[in-house]
């Protein structure tokens, strides 16, 4: 487990620092957004969250199921819905 966080932090430091090729990037809002802990990161380059709905958005990293089942209202209110019924 150690190991695994050292080198997630090590991502994120190369992240900040506009180093990650687009796949690493890839590869690693994969893994903040199935941790969970990309809703809670803020950085250098600004919100992370932002960021994971904006791969999301684009279908380069996948929206995980227990976000699309039971929802997540850091997620959900990440994105503009037209709850008017209009």
């Amino acid at each position: 487990m150690r190991e695994k966080n050292k080198k997630l932090f090590s991502q994120i430091d190369k992240y900040e620092r506009q180093g990650l090729t687009s796949g690493e990037e890839a590869l690693l809002f994969t893994e903040l957004v199935t941790s969970g802990m990309v809703w809670c990161l803020k950085g250098a380059r600004g919100h992370y969250a932002v960021r994971a709905m904006e791969l999301i958005a684009q279908g380069v990293i996948e929206e995980p199921m227990g976000l699309k089942v039971l929802g997540n209202h850091d997620y959900r209110a990440m994105q503009d819905v037209d709850v008017s019924g209009d």
